[in-house]
């Protein structure tokens, strides 16, 4: 028969560092860097307004996994919403002690700036069924951006005159198509 001999060594689990909890507009970016388990980090939330859970086992789950930042999105603004951030090893079989932090969302009250347009502002000589891009410095709420569909009197949040605005031309949808993460909008006349 053939002896068979294993050593093992175990080591305490070392806690995430650099975690961050960054509130935004209905949401928390939540930035770690993992501690030394296989498993990456696994972050819990307590309900609005309670402490961080009391471990990685209990709380609503909100993550688990090595990729950070992490953002939970869907939050309500002006609610403080504490977390649990755990070292994890084994699948989640062993879970650090964790850090905790919280976050209250607030909502974003700057307005979006335009960055650049394409054609640029006062181009001359561009053909009118040329298409026009727009780029602001945060993503757009899809639904605010808009244009009008019929030539004359200018109306919507974007427009397209000829003679100084007194008069707009038509785009072939009142919505723009979106890209760049919603940071583009593009117009077809």
């Amino acid at each position: 028969a053939t002896a068979y001999s294993s050593t093992w060594t175990t080591a305490a689990l070392t806690e995430p560092t650099g975690v961050t909890f960054t509130p935004g507009d209905m949401q928390v970016t939540i930035s770690f860097v993992v501690g030394n388990g296989n498993g990456g980090v696994q972050i819990v939330r307590g309900a609005a307004g309670a402490a961080a859970p009391a471990d990685c086992n209990s709380g609503t789950a909100v993550y688990n996994g090595s990729t950070s930042p992490q953002v939970e999105t869907g939050l309500t603004n002006g609610q403080t919403y504490a977390y649990r951030v755990c070292t994890r090893h084994n699948a989640g079989a062993y879970l650090s002690a964790g850090v905790t932090g919280s976050a209250t969302p607030v909502a974003d009250t700057t307005p979006p700036t335009v960055s650049s347009t394409t054609p640029t502002n006062g181009a001359t000589s561009i053909a009118t069924s040329s298409t026009i891009a727009v780029t602001f410095n945060e993503a757009m709420s899809t639904g605010t951006v808009t244009a009008q569909t019929s030539a004359g009197a200018c109306s919507g949040s974007v427009q397209v005159s000829l003679d100084n605005f007194t008069n707009c031309i038509a785009m072939s949808a009142s919505a723009p198509t979106f890209s760049g993460g919603n940071t583009v909008a593009t117009f077809t006349p």
